[in-house]
């Protein structure tokens, strides 16, 4: 599938979207009902463990490995206010959407993303013709650590955007990025739903794969709204975190004192006010991520390892890995060699 027959195939005004335009009952058109909770709300159907998949509906797939279901949200029709077993992804293809999320009126424009937390009451008015709307549902413990996952786990600023991200998800009930003017985000969106609609050989390696640069692009938009939306030194965070990630091997705290023209107290207030954690525990941390990284590679000794990433010490640097991680570099080495061979042997 093409770019262009992508587009094609999501203006296609489908079977029950027409009867939609017409006015008739969007249940008595689908069968899709809703089950009245005990608080008055509703529930959506399916849950994340039954995808709909309906002749003549709009477009649902799911990915096994990614656990992720996409589907093109019917235009002209209208749904309850309801409550959905997953977190979902709002992605506005073409147009604008408008969503009412927990009481908030929400107008999404073309590129721009949104998420709903788990169990968040929402809606989504009548799209017009050329509102063209890509709703992903993921199981919400795999979304929470996925995300991560999907991003690495060695980028104390990936780790810090993406828990910020969270936080505020589950804090609101939603999370809108403000990503319509970003060049990236709909190549890939629209290379995912090429390969989620019309699967290659590798369709779950390249799931998996745009998934990452997806995830990655809107920890980078959020970033940039994270920052403009900060006091003057809280917008400082993502910066010292930066510092910290490529300096991490010798810095200290006068040094980025000096750098940012800040007082040490003051860098580590910021710090443990909007991290938690104190400027050393970062370069710690970061020296830690390191360390796993080149030890996953293989190509260096334990303690080449250990100097690479700053301490000279193997007693200091086994104690700090092993309170880290649970397991001494050694044996975390070893491990990822045999899970190496593993996935090789699976190929």
């Amino acid at each position: 599938m093409t770019p262009e027959e992508l587009d094609a195939a999501l203006r296609t005004i489908t079977e029950h979207e027409e009867l939609y335009r017409r006015g008739l009952d969007p249940e008595s058109v689908s069968g899709y009902h809703y089950t009245l909770q005990d608080d008055g709300s509703f529930l959506a159907p399916g849950g994340f463990t039954r995808p709909r998949i309906e002749e003549g509906h709009s477009v649902y797939t799911r990915s096994l490995r990614s656990h992720v279901m996409v589907r093109k949200h019917s235009r002209f029709r209208s749904n309850k206010i309801h409550r959905q077993p997953a977190m979902e992804l709002a992605y506005v293809y073409s147009g604008h959407a408008v969503k009412n999320v927990n009481g908030n009126v929400v107008d999404l424009q073309q590129g721009q993303v949104i998420i709903v937390d788990f169990q968040t009451l929402h809606n989504t008015m009548p799209l017009g013709e050329d509102d063209i709307l890509i709703v992903m549902q993921f199981d919400r413990n795999l979304f929470r650590s996925g995300f991560i996952n999907l991003l690495g786990e060695d980028s104390i600023l990936t780790s810090f955007i993406v828990r910020s991200m969270i936080k505020d998800a589950s804090h609101d009930g939603y999370l809108i990025f403000h990503s319509e003017k970003s060049r990236r985000l709909p190549l890939f969106m629209n290379e995912f739903l090429c390969e989620h609609f019309d699967p290659s050989p590798r369709n779950e390696d390249m799931i998996a794969g745009l998934l990452a640069v997806i995830a990655a692009e809107l920890a980078c938009v959020h970033e940039d709204d994270v920052t403009s939306s900060y006091e003057p030194h809280g917008a400082m965070v993502p910066k010292l975190l930066r510092y910290i990630e490529h300096e991490y091997k010798d810095c200290t705290l006068k040094d980025a004192a000096e750098v940012f023209s800040l007082a040490p107290d003051s860098i580590s207030r910021i710090l443990k006010r909007e991290v938690g954690s104190t400027f050393n525990q970062l370069v710690q941390q970061q020296r830690i991520n390191m360390a796993k990284r080149l030890l996953v590679e293989g190509t260096l000794p334990v303690t080449g390892v250990a100097r690479q990433v700053g301490y000279e010490n193997m007693t200091h640097f086994y104690r700090l890995f092993q309170n880290a991680v649970g397991m001494s570099p050694s044996a975390y080495k070893k491990q990822a060699a045999e899970d190496a061979r593993l996935d090789e042997s699976c190929i």
